[in-house]
């Protein structure tokens, strides 16, 4: 019971950490941010976090978090619908 505390404590203070580097990060001068390798441009309302590398662009945002859970859910129906046809084609000849 007390380890579950400390990994929880870790947790959110690791979680607390890394909204405060987002929101710095994203409210620097655009100067300083163009002399940088590593950018971060972050807003809440509507949600759009970009992190840019020397080499690499990340995006994420409403759009990619809504093509993920569609593609969750499709997976998820083609599983179910796979298990049906499984469970159907065993029970044919009983």
């Amino acid at each position: 019971m007390k380890k579950n505390k400390y990994i929880i404590v870790f947790i959110l203070s690791l979680f607390i950490v890394l909204i405060g580097f987002l929101k710095v990060s994203s409210a620097l001068p655009t100067f300083i941010k163009n002399k940088s390798n590593f950018k971060v441009y972050f807003t809440e309302r509507p949600f759009d976090l970009t992190i840019e590398t020397k080499n690499y662009i990340m995006y994420f945002n409403e759009k990619s978090i809504d093509n993920i859970q569609n593609s969750v859910h499709e997976t998820f129906n083609q599983i179910v619908q796979w298990s049906k046809d499984k469970l159907e084609s065993s029970t044919e000849g009983i």
